[in-house]
């Protein structure tokens, strides 16, 4: 029997979870996080299969609105966790959901619906390829990929336990150039956002949560009273090593902000007892490399559904 998921659900929804997708596990902070928390999120969005009080399997979506097309804006459908327990796929139970779910985005205004990436509260930025049976379930149903992008991992420790992130030298000379290193605070708000406004408002929402942690998971360039660079952690997925976003302003780049904003933050990891920090949704690999070793550690595929009708 399909039907709306209810707060009372979640401890079984989090073991079907579990059970389903063995590379993503998530617990109840977690889940709470990716559902409710999830300003996209309501009730309509999530619908779960049960039979004598097990889920045999479960849904969870939500619509984002942003960009522009004719006569408005533009609604965006996100499908962010589909698992059906492993016993009971080929049962029709995987397809009964997404048809469900595909129908209430639909009727919210979306043509189109991607799989996972549903910034700025999302667990991966597409679809493992290792569920390569969710691959073919989501090709059989009308979805194609789209692209390639790669979660990393950076080690923050060496092999004798020692922290591996230190910007005293870095800094001392950013500081020289007129540079300032530093934690955010709430006086910077304005003029981080600024910064953001000019060159990344997609990323505001994932900036704005980082003023709510407790240190606020923030660190910023200030050169003339104003922010040039900027890079976060605990922005999404909370409390899991998870980095990002970062950026600098276009005409600093090249001068080591990037590369000191992204140490502070992985030392900040580090100090919360992470052994690594996770770089999501990186196409160009590079940089993270040079500055902290970063190692590709999963490959997702990203996929969408367009054209759709109730």
């Amino acid at each position: 029997m399909i039907r709306q998921i209810r707060t009372e659900d979640f401890d079984r929804l989090i073991g079907c979870w579990n059970q389903s997708a063995p590379f993503d596990p998530v617990s109840a902070g977690l889940f709470v996080e990716k559902v409710v928390e999830d300003d996209g999120y309501c009730p309509r969005f999530g619908l779960l299969d049960e039979e004598d009080g097990l889920v045999l399997g479960f849904v969870v979506g939500v619509v984002r609105t942003g960009g522009t097309k004719a006569g408005g804006k533009m609604a965006e459908g996100f499908l962010k966790l589909l698992a059906v327990r492993s016993e009971y796929r080929g049962s029709g139970i995987g397809s009964s959901l997404l048809d469900e779910i595909e129908s209430a985005l639909v009727k919210s205004g979306v043509d189109r619906i991607r799989l996972g990436e549903s910034a700025p509260n999302y667990l991966t930025p597409g679809v493992d390829v290792r569920y390569a049976h969710a691959i073919r379930f989501f090709e059989r149903h009308g979805y194609r990929v789209i692209g390639e992008t790669y979660n990393l991992d950076v080690p923050l420790r060496d092999e004798l336990g020692c922290v591996q992130f230190d910007t005293n030298a870095e800094n001392a000379d950013l500081i020289a150039r007129g540079f300032h290193i530093r934690r955010a605070g709430r006086r910077d708000e304005d003029a981080v956002y600024a910064l953001l406004a000019e060159h990344w408002p997609s990323w505001s929402d994932e900036v704005a949560r980082t003023f709510r942690n407790v240190p606020i998971s923030l660190h910023i360039a200030v050169r003339d009273g104003s922010v040039v660079a900027f890079s976060a952690y605990d922005a999404n997925n909370i409390g899991t090593g998870w980095f990002g976003p970062m950026g600098t302003n276009p005409a600093f780049r090249g001068l080591g902000l990037g590369s000191v904003l992204l140490k502070r933050c992985l030392s900040d990891i580090s100090d919360q007892g992470h052994q690594r920090a996770i770089i999501p949704w990186v196409e160009p690999v590079g940089f993270y490399y040079r500055a902290a070793g970063a190692t590709i550690a999963r490959i997702f595929v990203r996929m969408e559904k367009e054209k759709l009708s109730v």
